[in-house]
């Protein structure tokens, strides 16, 4: 299959979605969002597990910021600046969802969500970056993080009080790139994949043990959200390596982990 093909399954995905979202009308936020399973206090922490679980994204986070810097090569100019923005995201979502879980509401949820988009689009933009086009997703890339941040700001302040808005652009952009990733992976060679289907497969498990957190609370002692956190920060783990192994970022700066 050629790139140009390839990208012309990507640009129909993505009018797809779009119809999609535009015949299913608003998606507003639940009421009982907030209401997570586990709530416990530990050493004065407020629904702790919650909390703390997501030290691996600011592990991961700080790593990737540090081994970026790494590259020098003169062809690969808006690499290392998507690069930076994914490592920048991973890290920050470690701090938004810290605080957010610390004092749920939709004011805090904003500082969850805003970084995400970030981590979102720019893995989306790396990954069409080096397997279908330098030059499209050289602009997709700028473009997709305004996209970002406007899909949050317009659920948060684009219907009555804070998060009363539209979630739809939200939606759009975290599961979009959900999508696209996979199509543009199956047509690589499996080693060139494999990072990045393992981090899919942990991510599709975190968002499962997200909408288990009841559930599995009410049949074991833990609750879902929080192994939402681990699976979600060990799928950073092998973003991680991949960009490692595809941007040249261990041959410049050391071992990858």
């Amino acid at each position: 299959m050629t790139k140009g093909f390839l990208l012309g399954w990507l640009v129909g995905t993505a009018l797809v979605a779009v119809l999609f979202l535009f015949f299913h009308g608003p998606i507003i936020q639940s009421d009982v969002y907030h209401n997570f399973a586990l709530d416990h206090n530990i050493y004065g922490i407020d629904n702790a597990a919650n909390v703390l679980t997501n030290v691996g994204f600011l592990i991961v986070g700080f790593i990737g910021l540090l081994k970026f810097t790494q590259i020098k090569s003169s062809d690969e100019r808006s690499a290392p600046i998507m690069l930076f923005v994914l490592f920048a995201g991973i890290f920050l979502t470690g701090m938004g969802s810290a605080h957010y879980h610390l004092y749920p509401s939709n004011q805090t949820l904003f500082w969850d969500r805003l970084p995400m988009t970030l981590v979102f689009v720019s893995l989306f933009s790396l990954v069409g970056w080096r397997y279908v086009s330098r030059n499209v997703f050289s602009m997709v890339f700028p473009i997709s993080v305004l996209l970002g941040i406007f899909s949050v700001l317009l659920w948060q302040y684009g219907g009555e009080g804070f998060g009363g808005g539209d979630l739809r652009y939200y939606v759009y952009v975290q599961y979009f790139p959900l999508i696209a990733i996979p199509i543009i992976l199956i047509f690589q060679p499996w080693r060139e994949g494999k990072l990045l289907w393992i981090a899919f497969g942990f991510y599709v498990l975190a968002k499962s043990f997200e909408m288990g957190d009841v559930w599995i609370a009410a049949i074991t002692n833990i609750a879902g959200h929080p192994i939402k956190h681990i699976c979600a920060s060990l799928a950073t783990v092998f973003i991680y390596r991949w960009t490692s192994r595809v941007f040249g970022a261990t041959e410049a700066g050391g071992r990858a982990f």
